[in-house]
């Protein structure tokens, strides 16, 4: 009969190692995901330390047998488990954000109405000169029910050029009359 190595243990004919095998993994006859099929999210089984685990490619984590980005999945934002809210919340960058919002210096923000990050991240209206972001751009406070297109405050229920909403223009011909 043949002798194992000090690291081995002798599963049927073969010397095996049980902390690192997969089809002996702890104990002979222990198969890493012979029951699981396919991982979620592209990872393997591997024998780790005598225990079968799911190993993930760089750059997710394994959540529930699945490998899952926990900077983008909704279901696992920032860590396995912690979900977003359906409908109202995206997950980006790890963190769950109200839809549309954006990360800023660690935290959620709407660049289309924050003055210090006014259409892009660090971008600062001048709070001095009275400037106020509106749609993403800085500018100075609309007033009288107007809104603000690109540096100019505009009545969007009535002009031609932007009506209902900035750059939408009416065909040749047609007046705008609330927003319409």
């Amino acid at each position: 009969t043949c002798q194992c190595g000090s690291m081995q243990s002798k599963c049927g004919a073969a010397c095996v190692d049980l902390k690192k095998d997969p089809t002996n993994c702890g104990k002979c006859g222990t198969i890493c995901g012979d029951d699981a099929g396919a991982i979620l999210g592209g990872g393997t089984w591997e024998c780790a330390i005598g225990s079968c685990a799911i190993v993930c490619p760089m750059g997710k984590a394994e959540c529930s047998g699945a490998c899952v980005d926990t900077k983008t999945d909704n279901d696992n934002c920032g860590m396995c488990a912690n979900a977003c809210m359906a409908m109202t919340e995206q997950c980006t960058q790890g963190q769950c954000c109200k839809m549309g919002e954006t990360i800023c210096n660690n935290a959620c923000t709407n660049t289309q109405t924050d003055p210090r990050n006014c259409g892009s991240c660090g971008k600062v209206c001048s709070v001095a000169a009275g400037e106020t972001c509106q749609k993403g751009t800085c500018g100075p406070p609309c007033t009288g029910g107007t809104t603000r297109c690109g540096t100019t405050c505009i009545d969007v229920q009535s002009d031609t050029a932007n009506c209902g909403d900035c750059g939408k223009k009416c065909a040749q011909g047609e007046a705008c009359s609330q927003g319409k």
